[in-house]
């Protein structure tokens, strides 16, 4: 089953369960069936052009080897007639490559064009962005787009169908575009965290002022105060409601999303340990929430306003970091293989081990009130 399927299957299923009378969920999942069409059908057409090109350019190899052994060779005296034919041979390729470049070329200014329009439930863009991954000529601006809208998209299915492709091309010439999407789904979180913020307040508002009317209504009807019971029926409006829980939903969604970037980033910093190009490594305004990085070297990282919440950093490096205003939350610094005294000094008066604390691990449960004991130990002992 494709990863299109996936998703209609999953509508479908969803639109057989719904209740008929509620036409806003039944049109809304009807619209997400004809999105989720429109982009199966835009992603099929641009990558069938990235396979021609790919099939064009081999094609183009077989012929002119073929070419070369079974013209030029035999017929070396008649120089005149190969170049003629040579010629023809050329220009017929590229003519077929024009045509196929500008087929692409045609497909990436229709995706541009919906740019301006661009909506959270539009899934058509994300997905025909990943179909440019591969090609020459809009791998990279594909990429840096798919880092800044991914985000946006309050999909996670969607998320899944497209991050892993994006993360198979990534390596330290455009690292950037993943960090990028990391800190957008940051701040995009955040943004959800406030709107729910804000409308549960709103809500709890909406409840004070409206128990009150009924207690006052109650009072002057019955001569006595409204029991206990009478008053938790009272629930906000269905449509506040509805709002609140798909904001949750979201937001949900793009935490595990986080968790997901986050420990595809500890995995590449693993298998990649140094950038070429000797550029220290920027995780500044990252969040890393329950992730694996253990066994990676972070010598002089960037960690300005950096979160690591319930990590294991067992055996890692952290010498000479560029602390900022980083976050230890939860996370056994202590199991670290090597740091520098300043780094040390820093976390061990900001963020000491706390007995009432269950450090995140991601192996076998270690004892870390002994562990941190032998590592200070260690310290004071220079």
């Amino acid at each position: 089953m494709s990863e299109y399927s996936a998703i209609k299957k999953s509508l479908l299923n969803k639109l057989h369960n719904v209740d008929l009378k509620d036409k806003e969920e039944t049109e809304s999942i009807i619209n997400a069936l004809k999105v989720i069409s429109e982009a199966e059908k835009s992603s099929y057409e641009a990558e069938k052009t990235q396979k021609d090109l790919r099939h064009y350019e081999k094609d183009q190899k077989r012929e002119l080897n073929k070419f070369f052994i079974g013209v030029i060779a035999p017929l070396v005296s008649a120089f005149a007639l190969v170049f003629t034919l040579g010629f023809q041979f050329y220009q017929s390729n590229q003519n077929t490559r024009l045509q196929l470049e500008g087929a692409e070329a045609t497909e990436w200014r229709a995706l541009l064009g919906k740019l301006d329009s661009i909506k959270n439930s539009d899934l058509t863009i994300p997905t025909t962005l990943k179909s440019f991954f591969d090609s020459k000529r809009y791998g990279k601006p594909s990429r840096e787009m798919t880092s800044l809208l991914l985000p946006r998209v309050a999909s996670e299915k969607v998320f899944q169908i497209i991050f892993p492709e994006f993360m198979k091309r990534t390596d330290w010439s455009n690292f950037k575009d993943l960090k990028n999407l990391f800190e957008g789904l940051n701040e995009m979180y955040d943004e959800d965290q406030s709107v729910i913020k804000r409308d549960s307040a709103a809500i709890k508002s909406f409840l004070i002022r409206y128990k009150a009317g009924f207690i006052q209504k109650f009072r002057a009807m019955n001569g006595t105060d409204p029991d206990s019971s009478s008053l938790a029926e009272i629930e906000p409006p269905v449509e506040v409601a509805k709002s609140l829980d798909a904001e949750n939903h979201y937001s949900d969604e793009r935490l595990k999303e986080i968790k997901d970037v986050g420990q595809a980033i500890a995995d590449f910093l693993r298998k990649n340990q140094k950038d070429p190009s000797g550029n220290p490594l920027d995780l500044s305004n990252c969040f890393f929430s329950t992730v694996d990085l253990s066994g990676i070297d972070l010598t002089k990282a960037n960690l300005q306003d950096t979160w690591f919440v319930s990590c294991d950093v067992k055996d890692c490096i952290l010498d000479s970091l560029q602390f900022g205003t980083s976050y230890w939350v939860s996370t056994a610094w202590w199991r670290a293989k090597r740091m520098d005294s300043t780094t040390f000094e820093t976390l061990n008066q900001s963020v000491p081990y706390n007995s009432s604390i269950a450090y995140y691990t991601k192996g076998p449960a270690e004892d870390d009130s002994l562990s941190y004991l032998n590592f200070t130990k260690r310290f004071k002992a220079r």
